[in-house]
């Protein structure tokens, strides 16, 4: 392997962990935010995070060459996955119901 392509290959590295710490680091500011009850703050937050989850497949797909680096991340995304949409879910409802409570 040339010295390039050897340098290229350890920033796409490089690139995928920093990108995935970005929405691990999404993640806790969510549960952060639900855990004060700060619902329209945690939607914003949710919706943000979703816009990284995009463009970081799309940076770094599923492929035989990233094989490696998500066969132990992926099952654990996906049950948080699911556990913040639930989350979600709540604090639409809570949101609605204090937009209500206040008119």
């Amino acid at each position: 392997m040339s010295l390039s392509a050897s340098s290229k290959h350890a920033s796409v590295s490089s690139d995928i962990h920093e990108s995935w710490n970005d929405i691990k680091k999404m993640d806790a500011m969510l549960l952060d935010s639900a855990q004060k009850q700060e619902w329209k703050e945690t939607l914003k937050i949710y919706r943000s995070r979703n816009k990284i989850i995009n463009k970081h497949f799309q940076n770094h797909p599923i492929s035989p060459a990233t094989s490696s680096f998500y066969r132990p991340l992926l099952n654990d995304h996906l049950k948080t996955d699911n556990d913040i949409e639930q989350l979600r879910k709540y604090a639409v409802k809570k949101s609605l119901t204090l937009i209500h409570s206040s008119l």
